[in-house]
């Protein structure tokens, strides 16, 4: 069987929220330029987005943001029960 390659290296997952609001920026940029100028691949995923979601495509998915998960509980456990 063929071996599988990420996408992504790691995927810091938050929510829908578009625009962010100021803490949730100030909490995500600095990671993920530290993460990138170490050089990985590293992208945004909302566990509440479409189906499909990129941390399905990540060695490693890392709970930033997804502050809104207590309003789907269910649903979010689902969903992390689907990434790595």
């Amino acid at each position: 069987m063929a071996e599988v390659h990420p996408k992504f290296d790691v995927a810091l997952v938050t929510d829908a929220r578009r625009p962010f609001p100021d803490e949730v920026e100030h909490e995500l940029a600095p990671l993920q330029q530290a993460l990138t100028a170490r050089g990985l691949k590293v992208v945004l995923a909302d566990w509440d987005g479409p189906s499909g979601s990129p941390a399905q495509q990540a060695r490693l998915a890392v709970l930033r943001t997804p502050w809104n998960y207590y309003l789907r509980r269910d649903d979010f456990v689902r969903w992390c029960q689907a990434v790595p």
